[in-house]
């Protein structure tokens, strides 16, 4: 309903649909489309492309986002300017040995993100193009078991003659699946 991982907080809902074709065991393409009504002149819709390819020991993929967000009214009644937030991504994972695999995601914002200080689990500045790359080595020494060291790194692009600071996150996610 397009808040996230918070409750309902309008009588709103959002629609989407998603198209798959799949012309063979290892290319996947996809389309998405959303609509997400909101309260005064405030909507949001997003068209999105997807392509991967997969194979036995490694995948990689692309896609490409578009959203459009109406932003208000004017004092004048009249429709302000919407935001229009463009995004490409691309990924690759590889697995190097039975219990080695490699894994890494670039993610590049053309246009600065209104609502980027509000993404829960990492903000990104909101004045700025952002670059976001996430590389990692999954472990699994034990089946079912995964130690996950990765880094993330945010860069932006200078706006308006400032450029915020790059951020570097290392993480490690341990992963532990009951069966």
């Amino acid at each position: 309903n397009g808040n996230g991982e918070k409750s309902e907080t309008d009588k709103f809902k959002k629609f989407l649909g998603s198209l798959g074709v799949y012309p063979d065991d290892h290319i996947i393409v996809e389309g998405y489309a959303d609509f997400e009504p909101r309260h005064g002149h405030y909507d949001r819709y997003t068209l999105q492309g997807f392509v991967a390819y997969k194979a036995d020991k490694y995948r990689a993929g692309a896609m490409y986002a578009r959203q459009t967000r109406q932003n208000g009214t004017d004092t004048q009644g009249g429709n302000k300017a919407n935001v229009v937030l463009n995004v490409v991504s691309a990924f690759a994972y590889a697995a190097v040995s039975p219990k080695v695999n490699i894994f890494g995601r670039l993610d590049h914002t053309f246009d600065p993100n209104p609502d980027a200080t509000k993404i829960a689990y990492i903000p990104f500045a909101s004045n700025a193009k952002s670059t976001f790359a996430v590389a990692g080595v999954d472990f699994a020494p034990v089946e079912n078991v995964h130690l996950i060291p990765n880094a993330e790194i945010i860069a932006y692009s200078v706006d308006k003659g400032t450029k915020p600071v790059t951020d570097v996150i290392a993480r490690v996610t341990f992963a532990w699946q009951w069966k």
